[in-house]
């Protein structure tokens, strides 16, 4: 909503007045490709280079057919092909040698939406909308009766709201009282040719919304509008928990609610200078007034618009929301239409008066029948599973696509680094460089790896997949003491043939530090922190093709280095599979404390654990792995509290209204809500408690952990979760590829940050390679000597 709405009456003048005599803003630059010298762009950025022009054009064009792509109403529910709209202007604006080619190249681009309210801006038409305050110098006539009809100057009662000088107020009365004696009313809206601010707009609207309930009898359901809005972003492939929507929202009419006691008739003029008026204007129309325009229609595309600046200052208008008639229709037009300049104000105003009183323009007392709300289409992109390796045009599709999405609807757009703006323009030239399928998938990759989401899983990297390796040696890895350490052996015989034991650190693979190794292998993955790099890149260090021979340096218990070589025989799964500990998921331990093992404990047997230890005067949740859904029926049972907040939840709210919404400047909406605790269904465990934490813990176990910690002192043992949680979503990309994030943004109960933080232990203890080669379980150590120091004390 328009802050002009908000602010007291006696506030509107000081607003409007700094608005018309603000100082006009200098239009953009031109650029010229052809110079290679530093360039000014919108954005303050400088470029060198005419490839580096290039990408800020293809830039721009991504940015624009994204916010088509997700805000224009007729992608809603037209069948159109808004992908080929842009893979055929992608070939233009490469060609484009001029700012005017590359303004035709976007033109092009928004024909195909066959909307008037879409499209360029032309050269010469722009900073009009910017024009200062009229220069008036003859006197108003708010109001004059003409063969029986009182003709009222809208416009002259909307120039005297913006000056607040209360003249207009004086003649009001008198008015009133020759509209009780006229047969008519006609209400004049046209500007003359005059240029109108944006005070006159709100003012002349201001006015019609005032004066009209005293004009006319009955209820009069006005037009309205309806726009585009998402919910979070609606996943591309099956559903999530997260509920996220996306829709199309028609906005409840508004309505005059009339007082006059009789009907009288009545016509309004407009010109190509009014308002857009046809909410009004319609609602009117369909109880019988009469809608004369003059000359263009301001009504055309009876809709809001947002501004876009291009580069070369190219500048887009964008259809934002879609008219409602009254009828249930789409569009608006007058009764009756004049040519414009050559009408005299005579001729105009007899044309109003005849329209009113002409039996022939009567309408039919049937109402129209309505038309069928429209049909909408699917949000489903189509993955064009058959490009392997898509032409550069789809390439590029494939970075618009995922670019927009992260900027509209990825809830931690704020925590990337660097900001996410850049992401464009440093991928458009490796999109562009691509040879082969490798090089698109690897770039795929790497861009999905920007956003640091640990969620952000990619599937459908056959190519990238099959160069990486899909076996390693049969070795279970994992990071103590920070190094890569054997955890565990898969295949004894083959592991003694080498050498090779556990405890064993790995210092370097197939030539290679293992530091470098990792870094490469991480390019591909989008890791919240370090603590997924543990879970999801140190135990593949070894990938390779099958049976190929992986070469390792390895610093034993003695601390000597000697190298090896074991063979890839073993599958990526088999070597990264979940650690499945063998202790009872559920015991009391023989020093009296409580275990339960959450990676392993059932849904069906939540409450019998929790009665088996409830005597116990410690507790050790071990949630070293990924849990079933036992933490809404073990949570409630840590706390005598009800009715708590357990976590906060925020998921992106984009409506196509935002984009002009002065009180939404530098701020992006959300749509939250707090997640309650659940009564409990048992008896309320009182003893202490502790719960092991590792990288393991990723999503739903991270928020086990902000249950456990809303209800009851946990005190977290271990190290650093994964710091990813927030119900995924996805997106698909040509080749068939999906793409996995978060979709909500889940904090602690107290709102602090989770995501690519974690939960991080009160006590902090890492397992070394000398307590795996011992078996020992030194976090478990550490708790039981925890719960030792606190309950004896």
């Amino acid at each position: 909503m328009n802050k002009l709405l908000r602010l007291p009456m006696r506030l509107y003048l000081i607003l409007i007045l700094s608005i018309v005599s603000s100082v006009a803003q200098e239009p953009p630059r031109s650029l010229a490709p052809d110079s290679p010298i530093e360039r000014e762009l919108y954005g303050g950025q400088t470029h060198a280079t005419e490839s580096e022009y290039l990408t800020e054009r293809l830039a721009d064009l991504g940015r624009l057919w994204g916010r088509i792509k997700y805000f224009h109403p007729y992608l809603a529910y037209k069948d159109i092909d808004w992908d080929g709209a842009l893979v055929r202007a992608i070939p233009q604006v490469k060609a484009a040698r001029t700012p005017d080619e590359y303004r035709q190249a976007i033109g092009n681009m928004l024909q195909v939406l066959n909307d008037p309210a879409t499209t360029i801006v032309p050269a010469s038409n722009e900073g009009s909308d910017s024009a200062s305050s009229p220069n008036i110098s003859k006197a108003p006539t708010y109001f004059r009766v003409v063969d029986d009809h009182v003709i009222v100057n809208v416009s002259d009662w909307a120039r005297s709201a913006t000056k607040g000088d209360g003249e207009g107020r004086a003649t009001l009365p008198s008015m009133m009282a020759a509209i009780a004696k006229a047969k008519g009313i006609v209400l004049d809206c046209r500007y003359h040719g005059i240029p109108i601010t944006e005070a006159l707009s709100f003012y002349t609207k201001f006015y019609l919304s005032f004066s009209l309930p005293a004009l006319v009898p009955g209820h009069i359901l006005l037009g309205t509008d309806r726009y585009r809005t998402h919910n979070g972003y609606a996943p591309q492939r099956g559903s999530s928990s997260g509920s996220y929507t996306s829709g199309f929202v028609t906005q409840t009419p508004g309505a005059i609610v009339g007082q006059a006691g009789s009907k009288k008739p009545l016509a309004l003029i407009t010109d190509e200078k009014t308002p857009n008026l046809a909410p009004l204007l319609s609602g009117l129309q369909a109880s019988g007034a009469r809608i004369i325009q003059v000359g263009k229609s301001s009504h055309e595309s009876s809709a809001r618009t947002h501004q876009m600046t291009l580069v070369d200052g190219v500048r887009a208008r964008i259809r934002t929301t879609e008219f409602v008639h009254p009828n249930g229709g789409s569009s608006f037009q007058a009764d009756v239409q004049t040519p414009g300049d050559s009408e005299s104000d005579e001729r105009v105003i007899s044309t109003a008066i005849a329209a009113l009183n002409n039996s022939a323009t009567e309408r039919s007392a049937i109402p129209p029948i309505p038309p069928l709300p429209p049909t909408m289409q699917s949000s489903k992109d189509a993955p064009y599973p058959q490009m392997s390796f898509p032409t550069e045009e789809y390439r590029l599709l494939a970075l618009f696509r995922f670019w927009n999405v992260v900027n509209y609807f990825f809830p931690y757009k704020h925590l990337i680094d660097p900001p996410w703006e850049t992401v464009l323009t440093n991928f458009i030239p490796r999109f562009l460089e691509n040879k082969n399928q490798l090089d698109y998938e690897m770039t795929v990759a790497e861009m999905v790896a920007q956003i640091q989401d640990t969620h952000g899983f990619v599937g459908g990297l056959k190519s990238l997949d099959a160069h990486l390796g899909g076996f390693a040696p049969p070795l279970a890895l994992r990071v103590a003491s920070g190094k890569l350490t054997i955890e565990n052996l898969l295949d004894d015989s083959a592991a003694q043939a080498a050498g090779v034991k556990v405890g064993d650190v790995i210092v370097a693979v197939d030539g290679a530090p293992v530091e470098q190794r990792i870094a490469y292998l991480s390019k591909f993955q989008s890791l919240s922190n370090s603590a997924s790099a543990y879970h999801y890149i140190y135990p593949l260090a070894l990938r390779g093709d099958k049976d190929s021979k992986a070469k390792l340096r390895i610093q034993g218990a003695d601390g000597q280095l000697h190298d090896v070589e074991m063979a890839r025989t073993s599958t990526l799964g088999s070597v990264a599979a979940p650690r499945r500990r063998k202790t009872p998921i559920y015991q009391v331990l023989a020093n009296g404390y409580g275990y339960i093992d959450l990676a392993r404990l059932t849904l069906a047997d939540a409450h019998k654990a929790m009665d088996a230890v409830m005597e116990a005067p410690g507790l050790i949740f071990d949630m070293r792995g990924y849990p079933d859904l036992t933490a809404w029926e073990i949570g409630p049972r840590l706390s005598e509290k009800k009715n708590f907040t357990v976590a906060q939840f925020r998921r992106r709210l984009r409506d196509a209204t935002d984009f002009d919404d002065e009180d939404l400047e530098g701020s992006e909406p959300d749509y939250s809500f707090v997640q309650k605790m659940p009564p409990s269904k048992g008896a309320i465990y009182k003893g202490k408690v502790v719960m092991l934490i590792n990288e393991d813990a990723i999503s739903r176990a991270e928020h086990a952990c902000l249950f456990f910690e809303a209800a009851t002192n946990v005190t977290f043992i271990g190290s650093a979760t994964a710091g990813a949680n927030g119900d995924i979503t996805n997106l698909v990309l040509p080749g068939g590829i999906y793409v996995n994030f978060s979709g909500h943004d889940v904090r602690h109960a107290d709102g602090r940050q989770l995501q690519r933080i974690g939960i991080q232990p009160h006590v902090k203890v890492e397992p070394t390679p000398i307590g795996i080669r011992e078996g020992r379980d030194e976090a478990m150590e550490a708790a039981v000597k925890y719960l030792d120091s606190t309950i004896k004390k």
